[in-house]
């Protein structure tokens, strides 16, 4: 089933019908604050931080078992202590603002469990090394060992699944004055995206479903480092029930850290990462205009992209639908066509056909018990 997608009519949607563009956000940008936003936090789990201690070392020199051991049981239960229950929020916090807050203890916890180790070359240890040295050390592998746990800025966009929601139409489309795009063809969206626009590589991204959920957005800090990021996107997928009527589905483009960076200093990275994608022409199958477009608006929108057919792979027509208001608020397809050429001569749907035409694109639902409109 295709999906959609809500524009106001500004510069921005006239890049994505002409250079077939997606614009990741970041939190910031995005309406809900709370979106792309939650709260790390430390397990209860000794388990769990032995399991973090054990994970493979980034290089010989940063090996956290060259100086403690993951088999101290006393160890390991007071670094559970002294971290069970901290909280890091994903956008003002960090890892190494959370560990500089419990360096002293953290010092003296290594100071007390640092093991006697044999010299070695690939390791930067010698026999001169001092106590003192190594745990600080600790302090920096430790901290880079649970960067991985949040050594990631996500980024999304947003899609529907409902084509006709007026507080849609009323926010997103600039009170009715805009567009809705229709992506995917009648088989359902495949995500194709390209890092550049003219590039011929493409990556599949997920097409992930928004959650509705009245509850704390919290991602485990232990679990994450050690067993996988499934926690941070289900989170990033989880949105306040005021927001059902969104029916939000969405894909993610995701920047990665580099936790020794992470480890070592303060500054956060500034993000170099393009945040906009590009999708094949193809992969816009219509547009819906909204009940307040005028006809010469209509014209450029349709124009703009039968041009850009031009270079499609398969220089297929696409659809083309206008809408209406009625006195209950509800919106409606007035008139449905498919636009075949650059000249914008189309086939007009009606009656039987329209209703066909709807249903198969996912603007209007199937009747229970039957069809119709």
């Amino acid at each position: 089933m295709p999906i959609f997608k809500y524009y106001r009519p500004n510069i921005y949607f006239e890049k994505a019908i002409r250079y077939n563009e997606l614009y990741f956000s970041a939190n910031h940008e995005l309406n809900d604050p709370n979106d792309l936003k939650a709260t790390y936090y430390f397990e209860d789990s000794p388990e769990l931080w032995r399991a973090l201690l054990s994970l493979g070392s980034i290089s010989a020199a940063w090996n956290i078992l060259l100086h403690v051991s993951r088999d101290d049981e006393e160890f390991i239960f007071q670094l559970n202590s002294l971290f069970k229950g901290v909280e890091i929020d994903s956008l003002t916090g960090s890892v190494r603002e959370t560990i500089k807050s419990k360096e002293t203890e953290l010092k003296d916890l290594f100071e007390r469990s640092i093991i006697d180790t044999p010299a070695r070359s690939d390791s930067g240890l010698s026999e001169e090394s001092s106590r003192e040295g190594r745990v600080s050390l600790c302090v920096l592998i430790i901290t880079e060992l649970l960067a991985r746990a949040v050594n990631h800025k996500f980024y999304s966009v947003s899609f529907s699944k409902s084509a006709l929601e007026p507080m849609m139409w009323a926010h997103y489309a600039d009170g009715f004055k805009g567009c809705v795009l229709i992506y995917g063809g009648l088989d359902g969206p495949d995500v194709k995206l390209r890092r550049h626009l003219m590039s011929d590589k493409c990556e599949v991204y997920p097409l992930r479903e928004v959650k509705y959920i009245d509850s704390d957005k919290r991602i485990p800090i232990l679990e994450c480092a050690t067993k996988g990021k499934t926690k941070v996107e289900e989170a990033f997928l989880q949105k306040n029930s005021f927001w059902d009527y969104e029916k939000e589905l969405r894909i993610f483009t995701i920047e990665e850290i580099k936790t020794h960076l992470m480890a070592a200093i303060d500054k956060k990275s500034e993000n170099p990462m393009q945040r906009i994608l590009h999708h094949g022409t193809n992969f816009i199958a219509g547009v819906i205009f909204g009940p307040r477009v005028d006809d010469s608006y209509q014209r450029f929108v349709e124009t703009t992209i039968a041009s850009n057919r031009q270079y499609a792979d398969e220089k297929n027509a696409f659809f083309s639908f206008n809408t209406v208001l009625d006195p209950h608020g509800r919106l409606e397809i007035s008139t449905a066509s498919k636009v075949i050429d650059q000249t914008l001569g189309r086939r007009i749907y009606e009656n039987e056909e329209k209703a066909k035409l709807l249903l198969d694109f996912g603007i209007i639902k199937p009747v229970s018990g039957g069809q119709g409109l």
